[in-house]
């Protein structure tokens, strides 16, 4: 949708909206003009009209509410505010227009407001003291939504160790999705206070490495020629490996029981490292067996050799 169609489709929002508030200007008007010729006590006119002022001053919070909403949904925002972090401002919006709404209209009644003011004040207090670790998680997923260390979707490791997805960045809570199918909640205010590692940014790709050994009077030659062939095969498709990208076969390290050599490759996204990992030993196994080259084999407590593959 270009930006023409949504100043139209904004225009007429606010169009739909502000009709209310001139119905009940236009009303209270035609009631003062009848006022003047029917034969309606004076007094009974003064608090029609009072009552009509309050409809009318409710009614305009009520428009200037859905106005500032509009505002704030509009598509000129949606690339710079997450959509719950739009929600929460025209939340935060909603209740400061109708707070000053009912205080105006009040006021227009004869209250005096001075008094529910100082009690306002001094009950705010009170409940912000007992609400004191809410309120810190809600502040913290507030920053959590501006800042955006993560979104949700995203890869990430906490301070702890654990891996999984984010399912959903609440007001009080952040809920993560573990490699176990287990969900983890953990509060803002922690969350924002420690150390994430967000394996989906600054890009999707992600680095990684498979691993094995062969034996020392292996030809490395061969072998490397006949790895880059299986991870070429392997990552070739566009569904795993990131577009143009070229596997890299390296020797790496000489170890006690052989020869050390490690794939380098990239996979499109964090969850497809175990895929990636698991068709190319697959394949790696399959077509060493068939070209008679042996891995280098860890004996186990019962002197029966196992291969050694990372």
């Amino acid at each position: 949708m270009n930006a023409r169609s949504h100043s139209i489709r904004f225009a007429r929002s606010v169009g739909s909206v502000v009709r209310v508030p001139v119905f009940v200007f236009v009303l209270l008007v035609i009631t003062r003009a009848s006022s003047e010729w029917l034969p309606i006590p004076e007094k009974r006119v003064e608090i029609f009209e009072k009552w009509m002022g309050v409809l009318l001053i409710l009614t305009l919070a009520w428009t200037a509410s859905r106005v500032v909403a509009a505002l704030l949904r509009s598509p000129q925002l949606e690339g710079k505010l997450s959509s719950s972090l739009q929600e929460l401002f025209v939340k935060i919006a909603r209740f400061v227009i109708y707070s000053l709404g009912m205080l105006v209209a009040l006021g227009h009644l004869g209250v005096s407001i001075t008094p529910l003011l100082a009690s306002l004040g001094v009950g705010s207090i009170a409940i912000a003291l007992a609400l004191q670790d809410t309120l810190g998680n809600l502040f913290s997923g507030v920053y959590l939504l501006v800042d955006q260390p993560f979104l949700v979707g995203d890869q990430i490791r906490l301070e702890g160790g654990l891996e999984g997805r984010v399912k959903q960045i609440g007001w009080r809570s952040t809920h993560i999705e573990l490699g176990t199918a287990s969900l983890l909640v953990v509060p803002n205010s922690k969350l924002s206070s420690s150390m994430v590692t967000n394996f989906s940014r600054p890009i999707r790709e992600v680095g990684m490495s498979v691993v094995f050994q062969v034996t020392y009077d292996a030809d490395l030659s061969r072998i490397e020629a006949l790895t880059q062939e299986i991870a070429n095969s392997v990552m070739g498709s566009g569904e795993i490996a990131p577009a143009d990208h070229v596997p890299v076969v390296r020797v790496t390290a000489f170890g006690d029981l052989g020869v050390q050599v490690t794939v380098f490759t990239k996979a499109r996204s964090f969850d497809l490292q175990g895929l990636i990992r698991h068709r190319m030993l697959m394949e790696i196994k399959r077509r060493f067996d068939q070209e008679k080259i042996t891995f280098a084999a860890v004996p186990n407590s019962v002197g029966v050799s196992t291969p050694k593959i990372s």
